[in-house]
């Protein structure tokens, strides 16, 4: 092969590689990151209209409530630091 043929068929494996990574990466962007955005985002809506049909008008409740949810924030975040 010349000098030429060789420079154009390593710049089209390149260009090959590159654009296979970039439908990989549009996959994982598309199917994965969104369903887990979208999973997070219903749990949300589901868990907040669970808790409005709690609403009884004591404080206690409502202070009980935010330690329990304060409580499993930092108990999730403890596991996800593996410890």
């Amino acid at each position: 092969l010349t000098r030429t043929r060789l420079l154009d068929a390593t710049v089209q494996v390149v260009r090959e590689v590159v654009a296979s990574l970039a439908r990989v990466t549009l996959w994982i962007d598309r199917t994965l990151i969104k369903g887990l955005v979208d999973g997070v985002g219903r749990l949300s809506l589901s868990t907040a209209e669970g808790l409005k049909l709690t609403v009884s008008g004591q404080l206690q409740s409502y202070l009980l409530t935010v330690i329990v949810a304060v409580l499993l924030l930092l108990g999730g975040l403890q596991w996800l630091r593996g410890g």
